[in-house]
C-alpha cells in the first residue's frame, strides 16, 4: 500500500500513476458537452437503470451554481437530480456565498439560489 504523497512532485506522480484522463473538455465557451456512454444508462448515485428511472432532465456534471453551464451528464437520473436541486444546491450556494461573490459567479435564472453581490 502506498503512503500518502507529501510533496507536490510526489502528488503529481501519485496522480499520474493512479488516474487517467477520460475526457478533456474546454469549460470556457458556449458549446455544451455531455458525458455519456454506450449501453444501458444507469444513475451514478442511486445505481438504478433506465426503465426503472427516467433521464429526461438536463443534469450538470457539477453544479451550475459554481459556474458550470456547459458540462452535462447522462449519468444522473431525474429523481436524484431533483433531490440535489431541492435539498443540497441551495445549501451549497449559501455556504459558498462569499466565494461566489468574489469570483463573480452569476445566479441561475429561475432558481432559489441567490446572487450575493
Amino acid at each position: 500500500m502506498e503512503t500518502r504523497p507529501t510533496t507536490i512532485q510526489n502528488r503529481i506522480e501519485y496522480f499520474e500513476r493512479n488516474y487517467s484522463v477520460l475526457v478533456d473538455v474546454n469549460l470556457i465557451g458556449d458549446k455544451a458537452f455531455t458525458l455519456a456512454g454506450a449501453g444501458i444508462r444507469h444513475c451514478r448515485f442511486c445505481q438504478r437503470k433506465d426503465g426503472l428511472v427516467t433521464f429526461q432532465d438536463e443534469a450538470h456534471a457539477f453544479p451550475e451554481l459554481i459556474g458550470n453551464r456547459i458540462l452535462l451528464t447522462e449519468y444522473e437520473c431525474d429523481q436524484c437530480n431533483a433531490h440535489f436541486s431541492k435539498y443540497l444546491e441551495n445549501h451549497l450556494a449559501n455556504y459558498l456565498g462569499p466565494a461566489r461573490t468574489f469570483a463573480r459567479t452569476r445566479k441561475i435564472r429561475g432558481s432559489l439560489i441567490q446572487d450575493f453581490r
